[in-house]
């Protein structure tokens, strides 16, 4: 039991690491998107849209793992939810 307990505790450090690496990249997104202009934006914006649906993904990935309610990322420029197997 206590491997399984080690592991869990891997998991939600890889988790919670990941989630900040993420939190990181959109801020530097939504920079990005600030300084752009132009036809290059439309690039931009397509990667801040990808960069929130991967946040929303690791989100129900914590929740499955953990067995509680997702945080809601979800907003009006958001894709439909891609349903987790």
């Amino acid at each position: 039991m206590a491997r399984d307990d080690t592991r869990e505790g891997e998991r939600r450090e890889t988790i919670d690491e990941l989630s900040e690496v993420l939190h990181i990249a959109q801020e530097m997104g939504r920079r990005l998107a600030n300084e752009t202009h132009g036809s290059p934006y439309a690039h931009v914006e397509e990667l801040n849209r990808l960069l929130h649906q991967t946040r929303v993904q690791l989100s129900r990935i914590d929740s499955r793992v953990n067995g509680g309610v997702p945080q809601n990322f979800q907003d009006e420029r958001s894709p439909e939810p891609v349903a987790l197997a």
